[in-house]
């Protein structure tokens, strides 16, 4: 599936809703509570995501839901992202877990490295077009060719 807005962290997708950003203070800003179909049934956190939980053809909702691991990513905020915990935009920006720079896991082994469609520096306050980056856009081609 490709989505081309999805994952892109960039001034207009920020949302300063009080309860959106008290949720991402919590959670995670773009999986909590966040179901998806992809286009052969399959039911997952999010669409984009490579693991699936069922069909919708052969399982129900509540169960896909229930199975070990699809709630792994609900919990995993911005502070543990690397990058994203030192960024001054972390509670407003969209965190996407599908489209990483894949350089880092935790002790859990979840994926914690920078959303790869982030062009913004929180270290020098500079944002560039990370599809101008060779290594970010080398990175999206291959997750977008599997």
């Amino acid at each position: 599936m490709k989505l081309s807005a999805c994952g892109k962290v960039e001034l207009k997708y920020f949302n300063t809703n009080i309860t959106k950003v008290l949720e991402a203070i919590n959670h995670n800003s773009c999986l909590y509570k966040k179901i998806g179909i992809d286009k052969n049934g399959n039911i997952k956190n999010c669409p984009l995501m490579k693991e699936n939980f069922g069909n919708i053809d052969k399982n129900r909702l509540d169960e896909a839901i229930s199975q070990p691991g699809f709630k792994k990513y609900w919990n995993l905020t911005k502070d543990n992202i690397e990058s994203c915990k030192d960024c001054e935009f972390r509670y407003v920006c969209t965190d996407c877990r599908a489209y990483t720079e894949g350089s880092a896991q935790n002790k859990a082994g979840l994926d914690i490295s920078k959303p790869l469609k982030c062009g913004y520096n929180p270290y020098t306050g500079e944002w560039k077009d990370w599809s101008k980056n060779p290594l970010k856009k080398k990175k999206f081609n291959s997750l977008e060719s599997k």
